[in-house]
Protein backbone atom coordinates (compact mmCIF):
# COMPACT_ATOMS: atom_id res chain seq x y z
CA UNK A 1 0.00 0.00 0.00
CA UNK A 2 1.41 3.39 -0.98
CA UNK A 3 1.17 6.08 1.67
CA UNK A 4 -0.24 9.50 0.78
CA UNK A 5 2.27 12.19 -0.23
CA UNK A 6 4.15 13.49 2.80
CA UNK A 7 2.98 10.64 5.02
CA UNK A 8 6.28 8.78 5.12
CA UNK A 9 7.65 11.03 7.86
CA UNK A 10 4.56 10.53 9.98
CA UNK A 11 4.79 6.77 9.51
CA UNK A 12 8.30 6.83 10.94
CA UNK A 13 6.80 8.42 14.07
CA UNK A 14 5.24 5.13 15.16
CA UNK A 15 2.36 2.77 14.81
CA UNK A 16 -0.46 5.11 15.81
CA UNK A 17 0.27 7.68 13.08
CA UNK A 18 0.60 4.82 10.59
CA UNK A 19 -2.73 3.36 11.68
CA UNK A 20 -4.37 6.76 11.27
CA UNK A 21 -2.75 7.42 7.88
CA UNK A 22 -4.11 4.10 6.69
CA UNK A 23 -7.55 5.18 7.94
CA UNK A 24 -7.77 2.19 10.27
CA UNK A 25 -9.67 2.38 13.52
CA UNK A 26 -8.32 0.85 16.68
CA UNK A 27 -10.97 -1.84 16.24
CA UNK A 28 -9.72 -2.69 12.75
CA UNK A 29 -6.16 -3.07 14.02
CA UNK A 30 -7.41 -5.09 16.99
CA UNK A 31 -9.29 -7.43 14.63
CA UNK A 32 -6.12 -7.99 12.58
CA UNK A 33 -4.22 -8.78 15.80
CA UNK A 34 -7.05 -10.92 17.24
CA UNK A 35 -7.17 -8.81 20.42
CA UNK A 36 -9.81 -6.59 22.00
CA UNK A 37 -10.04 -2.97 20.86
CA UNK A 38 -9.27 -1.94 24.45
CA UNK A 39 -5.91 -3.72 24.17
CA UNK A 40 -4.92 -1.55 21.19
CA UNK A 41 -6.06 1.50 23.18
CA UNK A 42 -3.74 0.45 26.03
CA UNK A 43 -0.84 -0.19 23.65
CA UNK A 44 -1.22 3.26 22.11
CA UNK A 45 -1.72 5.03 25.44
CA UNK A 46 1.59 3.54 26.65
CA UNK A 47 3.26 4.02 23.24
CA UNK A 48 3.76 0.24 23.13
CA UNK A 49 6.15 0.33 26.11
CA UNK A 50 6.44 -3.05 27.78
CA UNK A 51 4.93 -4.92 24.82
CA UNK A 52 6.67 -8.16 23.86
CA UNK A 53 8.87 -8.32 20.79
CA UNK A 54 6.50 -10.90 19.30
CA UNK A 55 3.51 -8.58 19.71
CA UNK A 56 5.44 -5.62 18.29
CA UNK A 57 6.30 -7.75 15.26
CA UNK A 58 2.63 -8.74 14.85
CA UNK A 59 1.60 -5.06 14.96
CA UNK A 60 4.33 -4.15 12.46
CA UNK A 61 3.25 -6.98 10.17
CA UNK A 62 -0.40 -5.88 10.32
CA UNK A 63 0.57 -2.29 9.49
CA UNK A 64 3.16 -3.40 6.92
CA UNK A 65 5.97 -1.69 8.83
CA UNK A 66 9.58 -2.76 9.19
CA UNK A 67 10.90 -3.24 12.71
CA UNK A 68 14.22 -1.59 13.49
CA UNK A 69 16.05 -2.48 16.65
CA UNK A 70 17.73 0.26 18.64
CA UNK A 71 19.65 -0.59 21.78
CA UNK A 72 20.65 2.11 24.24
CA UNK A 73 23.04 1.51 27.11
CA UNK A 74 23.07 3.78 30.13
CA UNK A 75 26.14 3.73 32.31
CA UNK A 76 26.44 5.07 35.82
CA UNK A 77 28.79 7.99 36.48
CA UNK A 78 32.45 6.98 36.26
CA UNK A 79 31.78 3.55 34.76
CA UNK A 80 33.43 2.25 31.66
CA UNK A 81 31.47 0.17 29.11
CA UNK A 82 33.52 -2.88 30.14
CA UNK A 83 32.23 -2.51 33.68
CA UNK A 84 35.64 -1.38 34.97
CA UNK A 85 36.12 1.95 36.69
CA UNK A 86 38.39 4.52 35.04
CA UNK A 87 41.92 4.70 36.46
Amino acid sequence: MKLPAGAEGAARGGTKPTRIIRNWTQKELADKLAVAEQQVQRYEARQYKGVSVERLQAVADALKLRVREVITFRLGAGRMPTGRSPR
